[in-house]
């Protein structure tokens, strides 16, 4: 299947959800390698914004391929969050199998608030950027 073949509707939805799958990869390739202590904590708990913005990453980029497909579309947004807690999840359960590194429920709690914030701005900026397009082009015709 080539890509400049599909319809604009349908290309968007092949890129967002190949785009979503090399993420979920990237994020399973780094969980499976022993993770090296940091020379020095940046701060406490630096960790877990770090899981914070990796999965806020990995909620954008499921909404964005989420919208694309009719059957969620409607509930893209919660879609999106439940994908992404589930995804951290079956991460934590997949770090208790290897060496060094173990599961911890902080890292999903962080994974899953990490998503819930970043959808939460990104539809507040989508819709006050709405608002302002419209008052923008009402403005217009006064």
């Amino acid at each position: 299947m080539e890509i400049n073949t599909l319809k604009k509707g349908e290309r968007g939805k092949v890129l967002w959800s190949s785009a979503l799958l090399l993420y979920c990869g990237w994020i399973f390739f780094m969980s499976a390698g022993t993770a090296p202590p940091p020379p020095f904590p940046l701060f406490p708990h630096a960790d877990k914004v770090a899981h914070a913005i990796v999965y806020g990453g990995l909620a954008l980029i499921a909404f964005e391929s989420f919208r694309r497909w009719q059957a969620l579309q409607s509930h893209a947004l919660r879609w999106s969050w439940l994908f992404t807690t589930l995804y951290g999840a079956s991460d934590e359960w997949h770090q208790s199998f290897v060496a060094g590194r173990y599961s911890d429920g902080w890292d999903l709690l962080a994974d899953s608030l990490g998503g819930l914030i970043a959808l939460v701005i990104y539809h507040a900026y989508n819709r006050r950027k709405q608002g302002l397009y419209s008052r923008s082009n009402s403005n217009l015709y006064m």
